[in-house]
């Protein structure tokens, strides 16, 4: 993408695919890239913003009467648990949530 200039396909042609997906009732799984790498990166802006993305997909995705799980974003503190799930229920609305190679350490 950074040598040719152009969107990812699967962004840029997204309302396609939901059409595929749609035709052959397939439940889609939008996928996080942005998770913490380390516990000090836990709910930083730029994981909240991919959520806010991942919202709007979650929207597109329901418009077209497609179904869709959202990935979550492991690597945090048990503390912030919690409030994570909230953030997402309220900027997915409701869509369920998974966890994908999860790794939760409690701060000694």
């Amino acid at each position: 993408m950074s040598m040719t200039g152009e969107e990812n396909p699967f962004y840029e042609y997204f309302d396609e695919i939901l059409d595929i997906c749609r035709e052959y009732d397939v439940t889609i799984s939008l996928g996080d890239a942005c998770r913490p790498g380390c516990l000090a990166d836990a709910s930083d802006v730029c994981q909240i913003e991919e959520l806010v993305r991942l919202g709007e997909l979650t929207k597109r995705a329901w418009a077209k009467d497609v179904q869709v799980m959202v990935e979550g974003p492991g690597h945090m503190p048990l503390d912030q648990i919690e409030a994570n799930m909230k953030i997402q229920q309220t900027i997915c609305m409701g869509a369920p949530f998974h966890g994908s190679g999860v790794f939760v350490r409690q701060r000694l």
